[in-house]
């Protein structure tokens, strides 16, 4: 578990990447004429035969059209205006990558209107409908699944209703333009991976209610600028500020009964474990506070400011990668001998010294 939030987001973020290379042709800025016209009852190749009132000439720019048929059924509708709804009969399932019934027209999808009825929102139901760029919740529904908005590129704000009681695991991943999210006010966990690639995210507010972060939560948010845990948080899960290269704080309630900061570094409750250094701070040196024994996993990793960090003798043990890829970083100096540092648990232990030099009291 110590890695597996970060390789599980890393490894999703890649798969799409990958995808995406060979989708470049697809902009989100087509040109579209619509044309409503008589026209006989079509069967499209890919799905059973759907009724076809209109159809949509998509000019991508690069002298490909396609033709898009509206999708009319007795349960839900896609509309050749980018219109899904999901009829207050739609029976929600929890879809595998791919399989909900508007996947392979997913690119015309650029709202989602759930009717009230509605109760949930099933695991990859709107996955990678990259030109969505709004979606009505209503407050029937109470519970979106895992992955269900994973890579909706597109969306800026989503209001999720005091209905729901249950978000699966990265159900906002991926949403690059995502700025804004209301949680329902009941809400007591972030689940894992929640808005891991939320490259647009600037600040969120953790409510009172929450006791739970779940690892990866807000990893490679690369905007988000600061955090505050409030005294209801008890658990705090691994990488959950992963690469989150614009963090200059994180500042815990001093009621906290878990977890405490120092000049906005995240600590435990009682000072001894270093649990992650926020990268976006502007300090060249960091002094860690004498009595820490355990440095985290990960806690500095690619830190681009540091240069020197100081570790005093309490420290018994180092996380992996928790100094790894620090390009600036040239010095650790040790306040004990070279015979102490030696003692230290140094977690998937590699050669630090050729990325900078251990200097210790006894030298």
């Amino acid at each position: 578990m110590k890695r597996a939030s970060k390789l599980i987001c890393l490894a999703l973020a890649l798969m799409l990447s990958l995808t995406a290379c060979g989708n470049q042709s697809e902009t989100q800025e087509n040109t579209t004429e619509t044309t409503t016209e008589a026209t006989t009852e079509a069967t499209r190749a890919t799905a059973a035969p759907y009724t076809t009132t209109a159809y949509q000439k998509i000019d991508n720019g690069d002298g490909t059209a396609y033709l898009f048929y509206g999708t009319f059924t007795d349960t839900w509708e896609q509309n050749t205006d980018g219109v899904l709804i999901l009829y207050e009969n739609f029976e929600p399932v929890d879809y595998e990558y791919g399989d909900a019934p508007w996947f392979n027209d997913r690119q015309f999808i650029y709202s989602v209107e759930i009717q009230d009825g509605v109760d949930s929102i099933g695991s990859y139901a709107f996955y990678w409908c990259k030109n969505l760029t709004e979606v009505e919740i209503p407050d029937s529904v109470t519970r979106i699944g895992n992955s269900a908005f994973y890579a909706c590129y597109a969306i800026e704000e989503i209001t999720i209703p005091d209905s729901v009681t249950v978000i699966g695991e990265n159900a906002f991943a991926s949403c690059e333009s995502l700025k804004s999210v209301t949680l329902p006010n009941n809400f007591t966990a972030i689940p894992e991976d929640l808005f891991c690639m939320c490259k647009s995210l600037e600040e969120f507010e953790i409510s009172d209610k929450i006791t739970s972060i779940g690892g990866g939560a807000f990893a490679h948010c690369y905007s988000l600028k600061e955090m505050t845990i409030p005294a209801s948080v008890t658990e705090i899960g691994d990488y959950v500020f992963y690469y989150c290269t614009s963090l200059t704080s994180i500042t815990v309630d001093e009621n906290n009964s878990s977890y405490a900061d120092v000049d906005g570094v995240l600590f435990d409750k009682d000072i001894t474990e270093l649990i992650c250094y926020p990268l976006g701070k502007s300090d060249t040196d960091y002094e860690i506070p004498d009595g820490v024994t355990m440095i985290d996993a990960d806690a500095f990793e690619k830190c681009e400011t540091l240069t020197s960090i100081t570790i005093p003798k309490s420290v018994t043990f180092i996380g992996e990668f928790s100094l790894s890829d620090c390009p600036n970083l040239t010095d650790i100096y040790y306040e004990g001998t070279e015979a102490e540092w030696n003692e230290i648990t140094l977690e998937k232990y590699y050669d630090y010294q050729s990325e900078f030099t251990v200097h210790f009291e006894d030298r």
